[in-house]
């Protein structure tokens, strides 16, 4: 009887996880669902600022992909000239 008792204490604290989740996430869609007083001035110079640092930084991801793809690649294949041993 007592395999009974540990899996139900299991399914318990699993419950308990599974609702400080759920909670936790309703919390996080909360704060970016309901409005807040944003008593803010964003004038054109800011969003193109705001543009120019996102497209920076796509264009920084993109080509540090690109790197770290072809040194993965070449490391992984094996080179023409090499012999078997």
């Amino acid at each position: 009887m007592k395999g009974g008792s540990v899996s139900k204490k299991m399914s318990e604290s699993n419950m308990t996880e599974k609702k400080i989740i759920i909670m936790l996430q309703v919390a996080i869609v909360s704060l970016f669902v309901l409005p807040g007083s944003a008593y803010a001035y964003l004038d054109p110079g800011t969003g193109s600022m705001i543009f120019q640092v996102l497209a920076a930084g796509l264009v920084s991801v993109l080509a540090f992909y690109s790197k770290i793809k072809t040194g993965l690649k070449n490391f992984f294949t094996k080179n023409k000239d090499e012999e078997d041993i």
